[in-house]
């Protein structure tokens, strides 16, 4: 069961209903110069993700929200949270033994 943390090196700012991701920091200015916009969907991942939830409470929640079938929002949520985490805004928590 995945949990996330925000990354350091992001700061997310929310300008009426869209969230916007500005890297700190990374390698080569291709990734500072970058800005990210979230949809209302993703914004609603990124929050949830942000705030501890574990992956399969935030497909259950996307799917009771936004009135998506459970199978749909695993596959949305788990490709959002990869995304987010491949663009460096978030970082997987690690298991404690």
């Amino acid at each position: 069961m995945r949990t996330f943390e925000k990354s350091a090196g992001i700061v997310e700012r929310k300008v009426r209903d869209t969230h916007i991701l500005v890297p700190l920091e990374g390698s080569g200015t291709a990734v500072i110069d970058s800005l990210y916009t979230l949809n209302e969907t993703a914004g609603f991942i990124w929050c949830r993700a942000v705030a501890g939830a574990a992956e399969p409470a935030i497909a259950d929640e996307v799917s009771a929200t936004f009135d998506v079938e459970r199978t749909r929002a695993r596959t949305d949520v788990r490709t959002i949270l990869n995304d987010l985490v491949r663009i460096g805004a978030l970082r997987e928590k690690r298991r404690s033994p």
